[in-house]
């Protein structure tokens, strides 16, 4: 049997079987490929031609830094679309990428997810940024070590982190918290004013 062109082979493996031990190698790997948010997995491939392959399309061109941009509402003033938490509507995929120059670098990804927003420090990495979708991840990717810069690298215990990360906030689904989301196919003129004086 083969699966695009690969040989694939099936064998019985026992549930008492020893399983692999997962090592610093793979916090390497996932510190390289993998960005985690509150609601979004990301998965991509790098650049270093010694690890992956390039890539068979323009998505390194397209999307700058290889995964998708943060949702971030934007409104638009005389000069052009600009960051607005309060009165501004999330956009398509589209206008995200468009528009990705204008979010500061350091926005983290779920940075205007209500449901997140008093998590996003404790779920960051201080050394290199990063950001987790939860404490327990960053608590694994901290253990490893990857990105050390500092001496006091373990800022948190394992217990406080799964406390943290087993407390589900109930206000998460309720209330309207949310910005509204621009639906081009009933607001046509949305995106008029935003993009009129945007330059690339």
């Amino acid at each position: 049997m083969s699966i695009a062109s690969y040989p694939v082979i099936a064998e019985f493996i026992s549930p008492d079987a020893k399983k692999p031990i997962l090592n610093e190698w793979s916090e390497k790997w996932i510190y390289d490929h993998v960005l985690q948010t509150q609601y979004c997995l990301q998965i991509s491939k790098c650049s270093d031609i010694n690890c992956c392959d390039a890539p068979k399309t323009s998505v390194f061109s397209v999307l700058n830094g290889r995964f998708l941009p943060p949702p971030v509402p934007f409104t638009s003033d005389i000069s052009g679309p600009i960051v607005d938490e309060k009165n501004g509507r999330f956009g398509s995929l589209a206008a995200r990428i468009i528009c990705n120059a204008l979010i500061a670098k350091e926005t983290i990804f779920d940075s205007y997810c209500p449901s997140v927003k008093k998590d996003l420090k404790s779920r960051t990495c201080d050394d290199c940024g990063k950001y987790f979708a939860t404490k327990k991840a960053k608590l694994s990717h901290r253990k490893s070590q990857v990105c050390k810069k500092s001496d006091e690298y373990l800022l948190e215990t394992e217990s406080e982190a799964e406390e943290s990360d087993e407390e589900m906030d109930e206000d998460n689904n309720n209330g309207p918290g949310g910005l509204p989301i621009i639906d081009p196919s009933t607001d046509p003129d949305a995106y008029v004013n935003v993009f009129e004086h945007l330059k690339i």
